[in-house]
Parts: structure tokens; C-alpha cells; sequence
């Protein structure tokens, strides 16, 4: 709750909006943005193996919700690098293994974020957006690789890695 108090800010010495704690709003939110929730962090660190396991149970699940999130993030990268967008949910379909490195889809252990063997969705040309038979799922570790690449670099890479032997 806010209110104009007689007393200023402990931090800035303003005299405008409060909080209960004498600090003004924008003191607050750059104390905060600083050292974050430590409440939330502390719950964070003692329930560190069950929010784990809630997290990578609903992840693998695979499900609508997580096809939905998928798109909408596609969808929200689309509007913010400017591409073209016209794919539904229904266009993404995960396939049991990456058809890139045949690896098993999963996810990270830590549940933060995607790991090597999460889904991932692809555009197979890249300048062409997410746009209807330009999107296949593959894994976070195939999409990372092939994201900062072209196939004439793939193929030098491979060509590296066959010569050069280990002593």
C-alpha cells in the first residue's frame, strides 16, 4: 500500500509515494532489482528437488501445453525479429527422437530452460520464418549447432574433425 508520508525516503529523501517501510517506490524497485526476492530464493533453495521434479514431470509431458508454448514463443520471436508467421499449433508435431542426431527427446535435469536433448522448433530456412513446411522439431543441441551455421561450414567442421586425429 502507498501513501505520502511527512517523513522523506531513507534512501533518496523524496517526498513522494511510499510504501510501509519508508522507502519511496522507485528506492524500493531498485533494491529489489538488486538483490531480488530473497523469500523466493529461499523457497527456491529448500524445495530445489521438488520444484525439479514438478518441473521436468509437466516438461515431459509433451502435451498440448507444451506444443502450445512452443508456438507461442515461435510466434513471439516471429513479431520480434519481424518474420513472417502463419503456422497453427496443430503444424507442430514432436517426434519420439531428434531426427537430426537420433537422440530420445528430453529435457533438462536442472529445469532451468532447455537442455541439449530438449525439442526444439526449427526453422529449416532460416529466412524464410515460421511459415507453413518451414518448421521441424528437433533437439535444443541440433538447432544451437545448426543456428550459427551454414552447410559449407558444417561440412570444414567435419572435415576438421575426420583429419585431425588425438595423440
Amino acid at each position: 500500500m502507498y501513501k505520502i508520508s511527512k517523513n522523506p525516503c531513507k534512501n533518496c529523501g523524496t517526498f513522494e509515494k511510499y510504501s510501509s517501510n519508508n522507502h519511496c517506490v522507485f528506492c524500493l524497485k531498485e533494491k529489489q532489482k538488486k538483490q531480488g526476492n530473497k523469500y523466493a530464493k529461499k523457497y527456491r533453495q529448500t524445495h530445489k528437488d521438488e520444484l525439479n521434479i514438478k518441473s521436468k514431470a509437466e516438461y515431459d509431458q509433451f502435451g498440448k501445453k507444451f506444443i502450445y508454448l512452443m508456438w507461442s514463443r515461435a510466434k513471439k520471436r516471429a513479431e520480434e525479429k519481424d518474420l513472417p508467421f502463419d503456422i497453427e499449433v496443430s503444424d507442430i508435431t514432436i517426434p519420439d527422437v531428434c531426427p537430426v542426431l537420433g537422440i530420445k527427446f528430453s529435457v533438462g535435469k536442472n529445469g532451468k530452460g532447455p537442455g541439449d536433448t530438449s525439442p526444439s522448433l526449427d526453422r529449416i530456412d532460416g529466412t524464410l520464418g515460421y511459415i507453413k513446411g518451414n518448421i521441424k522439431v528437433i533437439s535444443f543441441k541440433a538447432n544451437r549447432i545448426k543456428s550459427d551455421a551454414n552447410v559449407n561450414d558444417v561440412e570444414k567442421v567435419l572435415f576438421y574433425m575426420k583429419s585431425v586425429t588425438t595423440k
